[in-house]
């Protein structure tokens, strides 16, 4: 029996590509943001899902699904700990997963799993270098990115419709960046607002953890829509981004604070990041293109590599 833990919504998404096409018993439990999220995608499995969010989910799991290999999220929440903790009792191998090319620091405890399930090379080398687990690492793509369903091209053709994804930058960082999600939507809409030929549509696409939209901004919690609407995404690293790149959208980075960037394409010189919505050239066309392919080419067969990853920590 193979289960799976999402104490999040990148991971739940992540996971829900997978069990699509798994042809093998499986569980799934999930936290109640990763509930709602999958949700809103239509994507939660046709059984029930069970609870994972808190500590004592973690021991009733295990005794009543009885897992031979568990596949769980990795975000530093104390369930996955507990979760991780008691399958090492019971021999039930983990795998956790990092689902993006950021945010490694504070994603492990001190309970590291038997396996950590990363994009590519460079995913490995960034996480063991941020203090990742001295566990064996297995390169596997991204099966939500390779999984998400490709969109036609949004009717305007204009230039004129822009899609801000949001994150919780506030909650999760405080001031620590010298940015937040409010700060550069902030920016973005004045810089737009000053090019009176951009007839702009403005919408905000709130992340899970998100109640509102910045000033200025429609705002919308359907992801699918949104994308299928917008000309050109807009945002700081969020891993959303990466799905306007696999649709054809041209994609802005924008990363205010000259630091380390955060956005993993980026960061590896694929696409441009700004330091300011002021230096972006709104009207130019998209020069995403080759960025998309070859994060396109990276992902093929993420879902069938994480299967057979699956099948053999089972039979191991």
């Amino acid at each position: 029996m193979f289960l799976f833990a999402a104490a999040e919504a990148g991971a739940a998404a992540w996971m829900a590509a997978v069990w699509r096409e798994i042809n093998a018993p499986f569980a799934v439990a999930l936290s109640r943001i990763a509930f709602e999220h999958l949700q809103r995608l239509d994507a939660l499995p046709a059984s029930p899902t069970k609870l994972f969010e808190s500590e004592s989910c973690a021991s009733r799991l295990v005794e009543e699904v009885k897992p031979e290999a568990v596949l769980l999220s990795a975000t530093g929440k104390p369930q996955e700990q507990s979760l991780a903790s008691i399958c090492k009792v019971c021999d039930a191998t983990v795998t956790q997963i990092v689902d993006t090319w950021d945010g490694y620091e504070n994603r492990f405890g001190d309970v590291f799993p038997d396996y950590v399930a990363v994009i590519d090379d460079r995913a490995e080398a960034e996480c063991r270098s941020s203090g990742g687990p001295d566990a064996k690492y297995v390169h596997v793509g991204q099966p939500a990115w390779e999984a998400y369903s490709k969109l036609a091209p949004p009717e305007s053709g204009r230039g004129e419709r822009f899609l801000f994804v949001g994150q919780p930058l506030q909650a999760v960082f405080g001031q620590a960046l010298g940015y937040d999600e409010v700060s550069v939507a902030a920016e973005v809409r004045e810089s737009l607002s000053s090019q009176a030929e951009l007839r702009a549509r403005l919408t905000y696409l709130l992340h899970p953890a998100e109640q509102r939209a910045p000033t200025g901004y429609i705002e919308t919690r359907n992801a699918k829509v949104a994308l299928s609407e917008a000309e050109t995404v807009i945002g700081m690293f969020s891993s959303f981004l990466i799905n306007g790149l696999l649709n054809g959208r041209r994609v802005v980075v924008i990363q205010p604070e000259r630091g380390r960037d955060r956005f993993g394409p980026s960061r590896h010189g694929l696409l441009r990041k700004y330091d300011s919505a002021s230096g972006v050239d709104w009207l130019a066309r998209s020069d995403c293109d080759e960025a998309a392919s070859k994060i396109t080419n990276l992902l093929r067969g993420s879902r069938q590599r994480v299967i057979q990853h699956m099948e053999g920590t089972k039979c191991a």
